[in-house]
């Protein structure tokens, strides 16, 4: 477990003059049991999944090209698992813009697209 393995580097004796208390999770968790539940309730993420919601028009894709939920009539998908690939560039700045784009003119209830075009052919 990766938490062992910081508590041991961290413990290690080169470190001693750098080192005070441990803060989190505390001394005093040690089983297992105890540190799953401790990185359960305390590890977060601030990645961005990408490309797990396939845009397209066929059946197979996850949302449509309006970011719209397929199988649903008003759910929508504005984030980056509408991405096919991670960005380059920093993924919150891509994230903006495809939020930024769709709420600026976000698709009609009735599957139109913004000019009243159908998009849904099938």
């Amino acid at each position: 477990m990766a938490l062992k393995t910081a508590r041991t580097i961290g413990h290690h004796a080169a470190l001693d003059e750098w080192r005070d208390v441990e803060v989190l999770p505390g001394s005093p968790v040690r089983s297992d049991a105890d540190l799953d539940a401790f990185i359960a309730s305390a590890a977060s993420t601030h990645h961005h999944p990408a490309g797990t919601c396939r845009m397209g028009g066929d059946a197979d894709a996850v949302v449509d090209p309006d970011l719209r939920l397929n199988g649903f009539d008003n759910v929508f998908i504005v984030d980056a698992s509408v991405m096919p690939t991670i960005p380059s560039g920093p993924i919150n700045a891509a994230i903006v813009a495809i939020a930024e784009t769709w709420a600026s003119a976000p698709p009609t209830h009735d599957r139109e697209n913004r000019n009243g075009i159908e998009r849904n052919s099938g």
